[in-house]
């Protein structure tokens, strides 16, 4: 439904959209900052400050604007690329949330309820959560396993303890399909990176 919406937007509102998420879009603004800090930094000259933050944007959006541009100056060579890629998009949408404490269940309500994912897979190792995500209902499934979860899954989030990551990583390690991608919400990234990395396969996207 969200896809079918903005697919049918008008160019006005697309614009606004586009500027409102650069605007909320916090791990963006993380990412802007710490570039200025470091530029700053450097010791340049303030002309090459300057390029040098204006690269660092193009850079930033450069994937964006390619398409923006291949749709402006290509619209019929176009249309059918970006078709066939909406498409895959709709096809391979099925997510997998992992552990339904606080921040997987908030997540897994979200997706639902504003319909982001074709199906939402939840599971959690309490069988009490389970059973309890189940009279919700979170998702349109619910696993008693990640390993069962995960099968065919086009996007797995781990929300589990820092701790607990590796295990996870372990179990859905021979059980996730090629090009699935991987993640967590996990507030430190040095032991997720270790713990997790060591178990899953090239095969994967993993994003921390």
């Amino acid at each position: 439904k969200w896809m079918a919406a903005l697919t049918s937007m008008k160019p006005g509102k697309a614009f606004l959209l586009g500027g409102a998420t650069v605007i909320i879009s916090v791990k963006l603004w993380v990412f802007t900052l710490a570039a200025m800090s470091a530029i700053g930094d450097a010791g340049m000259p303030r002309s090459a400050n300057f390029a040098t933050y204006t690269a660092f944007v193009l850079l930033g959006v450069s994937t964006h604007l390619a398409i923006i541009a291949a749709a402006a100056f290509f619209p019929d060579r176009s249309r059918a690329f970006l078709d066939r890629s909406l498409l895959w998009l709709q096809n391979h949408n099925r997510v997998i949330m992992i552990g339904l404490g606080l921040i997987g269940s908030s997540l897994a309500r979200a997706v639902k309820e504003l319909d982001l994912a074709k199906e939402l897979v939840v599971s959690d190792a309490d069988a009490g959560v389970r059973k309890r995500a189940a009279e919700i209902p979170l998702g349109h499934r619910v696993a008693a396993t990640a390993a069962e979860a995960v099968k065919d899954a086009d996007l797995v989030i781990a929300c589990v303890p820092v701790g607990a990551c590796g295990a996870v990583a372990k179990e859905i390690a021979r059980h996730r399909k090629a090009g699935a991608i991987v993640s967590d919400v996990g507030s430190v990234k040095a032991a997720v990176l270790r713990d997790m990395q060591a178990w899953l396969p090239k095969t994967v996207h993993f994003i921390p």
